[in-house]
């Protein structure tokens, strides 16, 4: 197993459509599911569990011995930036803004419980299934407590990999009073699913 510091991680997962073809036969999947790793052994500072292997029995989700490889992306330490994660990771194919569970909101988030904070971005690896390559996923921040988007926040990409985006600075977008955050997520076409995952809410210090 291996470790990757987040700094320098890139993630690159090729998604294949799960819809049978012309002639009926069924695809096969290859899927990624993270896991938030608490902090320990496999990450001082927490971070996630990354695994990856093909969907041999279709049921859309690995089990243990559809597992290929584990890979741990680990929280940095510094004084200078604080990443605070979202749980976990969500799909759809609506192209309405959708709101993640209530599990991957970060909660009782408040900017003032920082100091000589400089910048604040929205990260996560985002990407669209594969075969749709007219589709574009996008994801934005809202603040779930007082019903607003977080203007500045928002981030998109039509590649059929998993890519790292960042949004603008919104840190002056961030209302000073506690808050739930939440993420939402749409498709531009509806044509198959869009994805959101490894989430990051990233405060930098002068």
């Amino acid at each position: 197993m291996k470790k990757i510091i987040l700094v320098l991680s890139v993630i690159f997962v090729t998604f294949s459509c799960s819809n049978d073809d012309d002639d009926g036969n069924s695809t096969i999947i290859s899927l990624i599911d993270v896991i938030i790793e608490p902090s320990g052994e496999n990450c001082i500072n927490g971070g996630y569990k990354i695994i990856t292997g093909i969907d041999l029995n279709g049921n859309q989700m690995l089990d243990v011995n559809e597992i290929d490889s584990t890979e741990f992306l680990c929280n940095t330490s510094n004084d200078n930036e604080v990443r605070i994660s979202f749980g976990g990771r969500f799909t759809t194919e609506s192209t309405d803004w959708e709101l993640a569970p209530e599990y991957t909101y970060i909660k009782n988030f408040d900017i003032r419980n920082y100091n000589n904070i400089s910048s604040v971005i929205f990260m996560a690896t985002v990407g669209v299934q594969n075969g749709n390559l007219d589709n574009v996923s996008y994801a934005r921040l809202i603040d779930v407590t007082n019903d607003q988007i977080i203007s500045g926040s928002e981030i998109e990409t039509s590649d059929t990999a998993l890519v790292w985006e960042l949004s603008q600075n919104i840190l002056e977008n961030i209302p000073e009073e506690t808050i739930d955050i939440g993420i939402e997520l749409r498709s531009s076409n509806g044509s198959g699913w869009v994805e959101v995952n490894t989430p990051y809410l990233i405060l930098q210090r002068n």
